[in-house]
């Protein structure tokens, strides 16, 4: 598992809260001060731009608390030949059985509107999304983009991307590797969501790539002549 994310927004706020301290203390100082009248014009001439960077360094700061590109990966060797991997890892349907969050996946086919090829993906609430096939190497890769803008799609989330692709060990092994790459939205439901991926999602890759290997062997053994 990795993620990226932006700089850290806590020394930011440590500045800001320490010119906000001063401007406050500046306040205190005139609210009970017998400075002339020119000191205090003075004080507040200084004063003004040190309120005002504070405020934009704070706003700054919060900004940064919104995550960046985050990427979920895992690489996991199964006892499976490539072609038989490569055959259940492209079954819409086994997915949609695999994957806790789905009810039903599409086939790929051409979009209505546009000569790129696509999916279309249900959860279990009934929602759907479409997702474009952005490439596709037979027996190798293959990737997907996620429309995150349509209306009904559920997760707090502008971008994601998915790439499922498999290595051969040997003859009877094969490495599988699923990557999801995804850009919450600005706030705490992107923030949420993205926390709860982080910690959720490894577990879900397992069950996959664990059904995978399950589907491959029994096709196997199924292939043999009785």
């Amino acid at each position: 598992l990795s993620t990226g994310t932006r700089a850290t927004p806590t020394a930011g706020l440590i500045v800001a809260g320490a010119d906000t301290a001063w401007v406050v203390s500046m306040v205190m100082f005139l609210a009970v001060s017998t400075t002339p009248t020119s000191g205090i014009a003075l004080v507040v001439a200084t004063t003004a731009p040190v309120a005002a960077f504070a405020i934009l360094q704070a706003l700054s700061a919060l900004r940064l608390q919104d995550p960046s590109l985050r990427t979920i990966e895992m690489h996991t060797t199964i006892q499976a030949a490539p072609q038989a991997t490569w055959a259940v890892m492209t079954d819409h349907d086994l997915y949609a059985r695999l994957a806790p969050n789905l009810s039903w996946v599409g086939p790929f086919v051409p979009t209505q509107d546009t000569a790129q090829t696509g999916r279309r993906c249900w959860d279990l609430r009934g929602r759907y999304w479409d997702e474009t096939l952005t490439s596709w190497e037979p027996g190798r890769a293959f990737s997907v983009e996620v429309d995150t803008r349509a209306h009904s799609y559920p997760y707090p989330l502008d971008e994601m991307r998915g790439t499922w692709s498999l290595t051969a060990s040997d003859p009877d092994r094969t490495l599988v590797t699923m990557r999801f790459e995804v850009l919450p939205r600005r706030g705490a439901a992107g923030r949420a969501f993205a926390s709860a991926l982080a910690t959720t999602g490894p577990a879900m890759m397992r069950t996959i790539i664990a059904g995978w290997e399950s589907e491959a062997m029994a096709r196997s053994q199924s292939a043999l002549p009785s």
